[in-house]
This record gives C-alpha cells, structure tokens and sequence, in this order.
C-alpha cells in the first residue's frame, strides 16, 4: 500500500481536477469499488494560493496515507502556510530555493481540507 500520495500544482489562476483511485489489481470498480476526490486551486497574483480538495466520494478506500503537495515555480517561501485554518508547523513543509518548490506533507483524512499559502 502506498504511504504518500505525491501531487505535483504547477498553480494557475483557477484549475480543478478529479483524482480517481480503484484498488489497481481487480475488477471491483466494475461494481463501484473505486473513489475520487476533487483538487480545486486559485492562485492570486502570487500572493496566494488556495487548494481546496474535496471530500473523497465513492466506495472504494485507500490505505492510511499522508498528501505530499510539491508547489511548483515558487521564486520565494511562503510566509504563511495553513490547513483548514490552522498554522502548519515549518517542520511539515519546506521550501527548496533552487528548484523553486514549496512542499507540505499532511494527513489524507478524506474529508474536505483547505490549504492556504500566502508569499504577502
């Protein structure tokens, strides 16, 4: 079972995306033992940005995991970086000024989580 569920944001001002997750090895999803979970973004003048990723829907229930988010094309570290609300501790996100990526690592809960990053 996979541990980390790697999702690379190259920010735009607003995308939406539907990640759809099955078992991988039957044919369950044919009787709808499958799940997705909606990825929506907003990005503001670099100021911001904004990811709110849905509550999983479906049947089908993946392995206890943590969301790896690597933010792409950031010149700069976030100033602020929260999750539903609440300060994430700099020791759960890093920012690699060379490749110009912000990285949070969070629970997958499958329920609704909004993460914000703010650069001012």
């Amino acid at each position: 079972p996979m541990s980390k569920l790697m999702v690379d944001l190259y920010p735009a001002p607003m995308s939406f995306r539907t990640l759809y997750e099955d078992d991988g090895a039957t044919f369950d999803y044919e009787k709808g033992s499958y799940c997705e979970t909606s990825f929506t973004t907003n990005m503001q003048h670099h100021n911001s940005l904004t990811m709110e990723i849905g509550e999983r829907k479906g049947a089908y229930l993946p392995a206890a995991r943590n969301i790896q988010l690597r933010v792409h094309g950031q010149a700069s570290a976030p100033k602020v970086v929260t999750i539903d609300g609440t300060s994430v501790e700099k020791n759960h996100w890093q920012f690699d000024a060379a490749k110009q990526i912000v990285e949070i690592e969070f629970a997958d809960r499958g329920k609704k989580q909004m993460l914000e990053l703010v650069w001012q």
